[in-house]
């Protein structure tokens, strides 16, 4: 879709890197962190180590002009399209994955299946912890103007 709407291929790299990191993501998960199910404060903790590095990994994307990932290149999609700042689109992506995530898990009578309160928490915070993560890196490292 992205091709289409930008007339471009370069979005093309982005199926390769789901083919690559897919399976890196499901080793990870499926293999390393399998018996991995924290309870109490270190389910909080691993939550919020989470919650952050997601945000804080899109910031460095975004100030550096590194390539973008898919999830990336989606909110920049959605902030063209609906003029959004970076923040909102992020969440309005996320917002709507999780709700697709519940419809899915409701038509297939499995209720909410995987999505928990931590899903809901993360879709909606995920925008204002980016803008946060960009207002600290403006502060920290001030861009410099062009001569």
């Amino acid at each position: 879709f992205l091709c289409i709407f930008f007339k471009t291929w370069k979005f093309m790299f982005l199926f390769g890197q789901v083919m690559i990191f897919s399976p890196i993501a499901d080793f990870w998960g499926d293999v390393v962190f399998a018996g991995f199910a924290p309870t109490g404060f270190m389910a909080v903790l691993t939550f919020l180590a989470s919650a952050l590095a997601i945000p804080l990994g899109s910031a460095i994307l975004i100030r550096t002009k590194l390539p973008a990932g898919i999830f990336d290149e989606l909110m920049f999609f959605t902030a063209h399209v609906t003029k959004f700042k970076l923040s909102a689109a992020r969440t309005l992506n996320e917002s709507l994955i999780v709700g697709l995530a519940i419809a899915i898990g409701y038509a297939t009578g499995r209720g909410l299946g995987e999505v928990g309160l931590g899903s809901i928490a993360y879709a909606l915070s995920v925008g204002w912890i980016l803008k946060g993560i960009l207002a600290l890196f403006e502060k920290l490292f001030p861009r410099r103007e062009s001569a």
